[in-house]
């Protein structure tokens, strides 16, 4: 049951962001004045408030609210991400199957879907998915044992139209990989929160 009081003290074990074209920056709103955190310090203190949560970062852009590009990801991204670096986008299309470190395969399909692969350094972060020796997620364990997984592409594998010059199309929805593959694949992030899907 959600408690009273912040969300980063409370509640919400799990929190998926689907796609990121843009860093995002600032919060909106009435409360939103000079001295407002910007999302990635809100989600910061958010997997330091409490053990063995879960972030699970979709595909994330290299650009500005403004969609301008940046030359690498702000210093309050990289604080949240550690050592895993995003690398171009490109539009992908054909199966693929996606094998953790235990030896697990998922087998989906880029429809038109972007695709970023990623750079894992550093001793808190590793490969989560690889695929004919490229990583497409990776995980970064907190020294709390919170946990920050980042995808190479949008975690529902569709995308909505972006302005981003990189992402040409209005957007696509892809209905070629079976529910179920992305059902298993984020029920165990899920469980590693503590979180038991029913179904």
């Amino acid at each position: 049951q959600q408690g009273e009081g912040p969300f980063y003290r409370y509640g919400y074990d799990l929190v998926l962001m689907p796609t990121q074209y843009q860093v995002a920056g600032r919060r909106l709103g009435r409360d939103a004045g000079p001295g407002a955190p910007d999302v990635w310090t809100l989600l910061d203190t958010w997997l330091s408030a409490k053990p063995s949560r879960t972030l699970a970062v979709g595909l994330l852009g290299r650009r500005d609210p403004y969609f301008a590009p940046l030359p690498e990801l702000p210093a309050e991204v990289r604080k949240v991400v550690g050592g895993v670096t995003p690398g171009d986008m490109a539009i992908t299309d054909g199966a693929r199957s996606l094998e953790s470190p235990q030896g697990r395969r998922y087998a989906v399909t880029f429809d038109r879907t972007p695709l970023q692969p990623l750079r894992v350094e550093g001793e808190d972060a590793a490969p989560l998915l690889t695929c004919d020796g490229q990583t497409y997620a990776a995980k970064r364990t907190l020294p709390n044992g919170s946990r920050v997984c980042v995808f190479g592409f949008p975690l529902g594998l569709s995308w909505m139209q972006s302005y981003d010059p990189e992402m040409p199309g209005g957007g696509n929805v892809n209905d070629k990989t079976p529910p179920a593959e992305l059902a298993a694949l984020y029920a165990d992030l899920a469980a590693e929160a503590g979180i038991v899907p029913d179904y």
